[in-house]
């Protein structure tokens, strides 16, 4: 599992078990591991918020986002020396009350890649393919070939918001039905948009020219509010909007424009 670390390592007391304890749901195989590996001593807790009972002696922390760290959460967990979030982005954890106690946070940037690459292009297909209103039609009994007419996505633009992880796996995929990928990644040097065949291009551009749009960014400042409604609204040519961001509802401007891209 690729971690990463934000703060330093963890200094344990030697010869000591390290008091671990899991807050949110965890691979049975993987826990059964740590509960019988040397050094640690693993325990669950009720429910992704422990309490203090709980958190009593614990030194490390596995959490996932349900989990939300904060300075009165900490407060509560004098003895923690590390905590692990088993997802890919860290908003659910306040890092200035953290470095300010001293614990060591680290985090899975690669955990669900694979995953979020897989269920963009299984919305995209649906979309593509009006796979939910042809449903919806052989169930009622009402089908009408000529009104589920499908789009072709070979020789199509495919642009993409953020070329990360889940947004190279997406441009990827994209190639591999023909496609052509833009991308809009301030924070990408030239090279690696060449590295990956994606033509850079600004925000502006990216609606203009795209046949399918797929948003892949974190959940920071910089990304709330980030679209604004108008490229979405004037999607004149039937583009097709998809949005797998964390905290996707915060994207846009006009939060009606989510529905829309989701075909209602």
């Amino acid at each position: 599992m690729d971690t990463r670390c934000f703060i330093g390592r963890p200094h344990f007391k030697s010869g000591s078990l390290v008091k671990v304890l899991v807050t949110d749901r965890f691979d049975a195989e993987a826990f059964a591991l740590l509960k019988t590996g040397k050094g640690f001593t693993a325990s669950r807790s009720e429910t992704p918020e422990p309490t203090e009972t709980e958190l009593k002696n614990i030194e490390a922390l596995l959490i996932r986002s349900r989990t939300k760290i904060t300075a009165d959460f900490l407060a509560k967990a004098p003895s923690l020396k590390l905590i692990i979030t088993s997802t890919s982005g860290f908003d659910h954890i306040d890092l200035e009350a953290t470095e300010k106690a001293g614990i060591k946070v680290m985090y899975t940037p690669s955990a669900n890649a694979a995953s979020a690459c897989e269920l963009t292009w299984s919305l995209v297909l649906a979309a593509a393919r009006k796979v939910v209103p042809a449903h919806r039609a052989v169930k009622s009994g009402n089908w009408k070939r000529e009104a589920l007419m499908g789009t072709q996505l070979s020789g199509k633009t495919y642009g993409i918001i953020g070329l990360g992880r889940i947004g190279t796996k997406v441009a990827r995929v994209a190639q591999a039905f023909g496609m052509k990928t833009i991308a809009f990644d301030p924070f990408r040097d030239e090279e690696y948009f060449v590295e990956h065949a994606c033509e850079r291009m600004s925000l502006d551009e990216l609606f203009k020219f795209s046949d399918v749009v797929s948003c892949h960014v974190p959940a920071t400042s910089a990304t709330v509010d980030m679209i604004p409604p108008l490229y979405i609204r004037e999607g004149t040519r039937g583009i097709i909007f998809v949005n797998t961001s964390r905290k996707s509802p915060q994207l846009c401007c006009d939060r009606r424009s989510e529905r829309r891209s989701a075909g209602e």
